[in-house]
């Protein structure tokens, strides 16, 4: 019970603002990048407007995609909240349109569903309530809170890759790595079985132990160099999107 008041003082504890911002910049122009990426691949049709039927989540079976052109619409207002966002014009309201806007469009359909589309409805749910300016100092405990949410992408990644198939038998990254045999300088090496079972083995240590060295600082340096190369080699290997991108953004808010 002694240690109550001392947490309660470091949650409290003023923090530069400016990371925040940097943050809720970074985050909302790469949601930006993320939406016109997705409407200049014909994704909106193709998976939203063209579908006769959807898998909806359980309780969610009224939400719809808007008939005629509304999900156009609906994408143009995300893009415009999400440009709102990066810039920091009424960001509390431009992160409560995204939420809505955003979760809106994954409840749809389950089948789209991809583990970084969670991470950023929570993220934007949280800079509803959150100040974000950078004008002013804020409570390090919103720091801590964003810091959190990142980490548990990592710790829920490596707990996932805990078993047997992807420890003991490198799947799927074996049939995976085989498929890019051609794949510059490494294609060799990317065709032996052992270089599946390395490469499982080191992708859970670093998911399950990124999110702690990041928040050291005398192994955030390299830790962060090593987020960087992972996000890089997956990005070119694995069709994930946006997410080497987001990832590698959303964790500079482990520097001051």
């Amino acid at each position: 019970m002694r240690a109550t008041p001392g947490l309660r003082r470091a949650l409290a504890r003023p923090v530069d603002g400016a990371a925040l911002a940097a943050f809720r910049a970074l985050f909302g122009a790469l949601l930006l990048i993320g939406i016109l990426r997705f409407a200049a691949r014909g994704w909106i049709a193709s998976m939203y407007i063209d579908p006769g039927y959807h898998f909806p989540y359980w309780g969610f079976a009224w939400v719809r995609p808007w008939p005629g052109p509304g999900m156009y619409i609906h994408f143009a207002a995300l893009a415009l909240a999400a440009l709102a966002l990066a810039l920091g014009v009424r960001p509390r309201l431009a992160a409560l349109a995204c939420f809505l806007l955003f979760t809106h469009v994954e409840l749809i359909d389950k089948a789209a569903y991809l583990n970084h589309y969670y991470f950023v409805s929570v993220v934007l749910l949280l800079l509803i309530f959150v100040p974000t300016r950078g004008d002013r100092p804020a409570p390090a405990w919103v720091l801590y809170a964003l810091r959190l949410q990142v980490g548990l992408v990592y710790c829920f990644a490596g707990v996932a890759k805990l078993r047997g198939d992807w420890l003991l038998r490198a799947q799927p990254l074996k049939t995976w790595l085989a498929a890019h045999a051609d794949f510059p300088l490494l294609g060799p090496l990317f065709a032996r079985p052992e270089t599946a079972t390395i490469m499982s083995w080191a992708g859970a240590a670093f998911d399950l132990t990124v999110p702690f060295l990041l928040l050291h600082p005398r192994t955030r340096p390299p830790a962060f160099v090593a987020l960087l190369g992972f996000h890089a080699l997956t990005g070119m290997l694995f069709p994930i999107g946006m997410f080497p991108w987001l990832m590698s953004a959303s964790a500079l808010i482990f520097f001051p």
